[in-house]
């Protein structure tokens, strides 16, 4: 792809009348605040732009057209694998502003906003009428809808909730020729081509800037029953959640969490857990339960603790120990390669187990834990990148674990997304013909290759 080299001061004259003057950020201090996400690389933007209006968008990617430069949608900078980093510069439009509430319709239980809401703003709000949004990534405090949509971001329901895909019933998007576009639910009154909103979910902005979003909810459940359950190896574990998936009531939340995060949150805070513990579960229920049952399934596979809320109080304390991770690993090593991998559930046990065996082999603490329901794990590689030897191992670690996950049926992310973090793994997944179709797809969206270029299909610039 050949881009135009435009300075900063260029493209802000060449904006003039197009964009408000109080909209625009180029300054170079303002400048490195959208020069990175969550992932471990930066690169400086030419220009940001912050606008209120979905035409102020449209305007932009038809200047951007005109002269050949790249436009990098971006929400609040949460993502893990570099989909919000500008690395040909460019303009990055950060959808920050575009942060209002439409509606929410009790009655059909829809909720249309602009993709700039904070998602836990949203699920308070929807609360407040007696309804319920059921994705909840664990950025939920910081990260956008839109953002959500982009990644199609799970969370720890996703088990018996889904994922934000299940509850996106409409767009509002620019694509690359800034023409705006709505599907499904956000335009009743068109033919809309089927499938085109699911086509956008998961395409972390590659397709086009979602600037709305119409999700379908659900009412309010209230009704909670907890569990901590330790076990001191992985097998127990893996009967347990084997066990809890073929009952009729379906956890809303069943997570695993492995030895080398045990440690590591109980070097962070003080938790009571048995000296053999090898793993953890975290179980819960929002339906009416028969307790007993549950219990004689830990009971059976040699549960060293279990651990039921008796109230609220209790509750937030059990659900602690899983909040306490991200803090936790901080302490354990400067830099965190963070990756989101899914096995099939039945091969729980022989990933977590080959994940122990690498940190051993390279000698790097490699924490993992996950949403066990859906064979979801995150692979937390610690290292200090600075030490050339770690970095080396990381990599060759990195390298094997995506070998074994494509080996067990696997696929190489849940919910964070490829970015730039995963692109050059994708030939591990998929053919030469399936990434030639991707890249027709972009095409249709984008013909110019302005709209996030290098992201999902591999970069052609070192990163």
């Amino acid at each position: 792809m050949k881009l135009k080299n435009f300075t900063t001061l260029e493209i802000k004259s060449l904006l003039k009348g197009i964009v408000p003057e109080d909209h625009i950020l180029h300054r170079p201090e303002d400048l490195i605040c959208y020069s990175y996400d969550a992932y471990l690389v930066r690169r400086l933007p030419d220009l940001v732009i912050i606008p209120t209006g979905v035409n102020e968008i449209s305007d932009v990617i038809k200047l951007a057209v005109k002269y050949n430069i790249p436009v990098i949608p971006r929400g609040l900078g949460s993502g893990f694998t570099g989909g919000a980093i500008p690395i040909y510069g460019g303009i990055v439009i950060s959808l920050e502003r575009l942060d209002k509430i439409i509606s929410i319709d009790r009655n059909s239980m829809v909720a249309i906003v602009e993709s700039g809401v904070i998602t836990d703003i949203l699920k308070k709000e929807v609360l407040k009428q007696g309804l319920f949004y059921p994705p909840d990534p664990s950025s939920s405090g910081f990260s956008t809808i839109g953002g959500n949509v982009a990644e199609s971001a799970g969370g720890l329901r996703g088990l018996k909730y889904g994922y934000t895909k299940n509850y996106v019933i409409g767009l509002e998007f620019i694509d690359g020729r800034g023409e705006i576009n709505k599907t499904g639910y956000l335009n009743p009154g068109g033919n809309c081509f089927p499938g085109l909103t699911n086509i956008l979910i998961s395409s972390e902005g590659t397709l086009g800037i979602i600037t709305k979003v119409a999700l379908r909810l659900l009412k309010n459940i209230q009704n909670f029953t907890t569990f901590f359950v330790c076990v001191e190896n992985l097998g127990y574990a893996a009967e347990i959640i084997g066990s809890l998936l073929q009952i009729e009531e379906t956890p809303s939340v069943l997570e695993i969490v492995d030895r080398a995060t045990i440690k590591a949150i109980l070097n962070y805070k003080k938790f009571d857990v048995p000296a053999r513990t090898r793993a953890f579960l975290l179980v819960e229920f929002d339906t009416t339960i028969d307790d007993t049952k549950i219990i004689k399934i830990f009971k059976e596979n040699n549960a060293l603790l279990i651990n039921k809320a008796i109230d609220e109080k209790e509750r937030l304390n059990l659900w602690s120990m899983r909040k306490s991770i991200s803090p936790s690993l901080v302490n354990i090593a400067p830099d965190k390669f963070n990756e989101d991998i899914v096995v099939p559930v039945s091969k729980l046990k022989v990933m977590l187990e080959f994940i122990e065996y690498l940190s051993e082999k390279y000698n790097i603490m490699i924490p993992t834990y996950g949403h066990a329901g859906d064979g979801n794990l995150h692979v937390n590689i610690m290292i200090n990148r600075k030490n050339e030897t770690e970095f080396k191992n990381m990599k060759k670690a990195l390298n094997e674990i995506f070998d074994k996950v494509i080996e067990l049926g696997g696929t190489l992310s849940g919910e964070h997304g490829i970015g730039l973090a995963k692109s050059n793994f994708l030939y591990k997944e998929y053919s030469e013909n399936e990434m030639r179709l991707s890249e027709s797809l972009k095409k249709c969206f984008d013909p110019y290759c302005i709209i996030n270029p290098g992201k999902i299909l591999p970069a052609k610039v070192s990163v």
